[in-house]
């Protein structure tokens, strides 16, 4: 399963309060992460994708499909669906 970097960026803007504006102006998401985990953005993914099967099972209001999600303010900000045979 592969991560979309915008969601990943969604996730790390949560996590440190990081706004759009600063987005808009080219915030440097390698640089926080190399200050944080000293993992670049690639190698977060990887531990992002590796977690993620681990968080609780949600539903979508609008389609009823079940996924795994980070969930913070009740928006789901990195998803993948879960799987059927749980």
């Amino acid at each position: 399963m592969s991560i979309y970097y915008f969601d990943i960026e969604e996730l790390l803007s949560a996590m440190y309060g990081i706004t759009d504006e600063q987005r808009n102006d080219g915030f440097d998401f390698d640089e926080l992460l190399y200050e944080k985990f000293d993992i670049g953005f690639e190698e977060f993914s990887k531990v992002i994708s590796v977690l993620l099967p681990l968080t609780p099972v949600v539903e979508s209001a609008l389609t009823g499909k079940k996924y795994h999600a980070f969930i913070k303010d009740g928006l789901a900000l990195v998803k993948q669906e879960a799987k059927h045979d749980n």
